[in-house]
């Protein structure tokens, strides 16, 4: 059976990056984002890596809630749209243990 999901069009105002890898120095994973986002990260990254939030995660603890608030309040996100973002974050991460 195919199927195709037809979804809504939405204006987007802004894009952001959140990725979740593994520091090839330390072995531990990182939570990754920034408000320069979308699909040149790489190029973020080169020109302006101080705009890439980092927060790395003790596997046994996972990522901490105080962890997840710096990154929304770092990506510049309102106060009600953090509130949501910080329980969202924290589901990304436990997903992958």
């Amino acid at each position: 059976m195919k199927r195709v999901l037809i979804e809504e069009g939405l204006d987007i105002k802004r894009e952001l990056y959140l990725g979740l890898l593994v520091d090839r120095a330390s072995g531990l994973p990182v939570f990754m984002a920034s408000a320069a986002g979308g699909m040149e990260i790489e190029e973020v990254a080169k020109d302006n890596p101080e705009a890439i939030l980092r927060e790395t995660i003790q596997p046994v603890v996972g990522l901490q809630p105080y962890q997840a608030r710096k990154i929304a309040f770092g990506l510049g996100l309102p106060g009600d749209v953090a509130t949501h973002a910080t329980p969202f974050f924290s589901s990304v991460v436990s997903r992958v243990y």
